[in-house]
């Protein structure tokens, strides 16, 4: 099990079509002993390269209409950092980089940290595993 907790938040959750939409996420360290994580959190589509797998389900009839890849090797060595207990590491992104949101209605947001790296760079131990969240988020007309 993943001794780490992730959290994913929408502005605005109540917002218009054309407004922009910002992602954030936290990654926290709930262990009681220091954990090591790849802080770079790399944003892509489920099952390609990059830390955070980003999922986003619309009301019916929507589609996502953003083509979006991103071309990232692994994460070089200064990524790596370690997280006491309670820390975090927070990064956002502009949702409109990766998906459209341009039909009125609900949506929901699901974000996964995965590591399936036993060890940092340097030959330090990294919990493995995935935590994920949601978010839901409405646009309006």
């Amino acid at each position: 099990m993943m001794s780490l907790q992730l959290e994913v938040h929408v502005a605005p959750v109540v917002g218009p079509l054309s407004g922009p939409t910002t992602v954030t996420t936290v990654l926290r360290n709930v262990a009681r002993e220091p954990q090591v994580v790849n802080r770079r959190l790399l944003l892509n589509s489920p099952g390609a390269v990059g830390e955070v797998w980003l999922e986003l389900r619309g009301p019916t009839g929507w589609r996502n209409r953003a083509g979006f890849r991103i071309r990232a090797g692994a994460a070089p060595d200064e990524f790596f950092t370690e997280l006491a207990p309670g820390r975090s590491v927070e990064r956002s992104w502009d949702l409109a980089d990766y998906a459209t949101t341009d039909a009125i209605g609900t949506y929901e947001l699901t974000l996964t940290y995965h590591n399936d790296r036993p060890r940092a760079p340097d030959g330090r131990p990294m919990a493995t595993g995935t935590t994920s969240a949601s978010a839901s988020f409405e646009r309006t007309g």
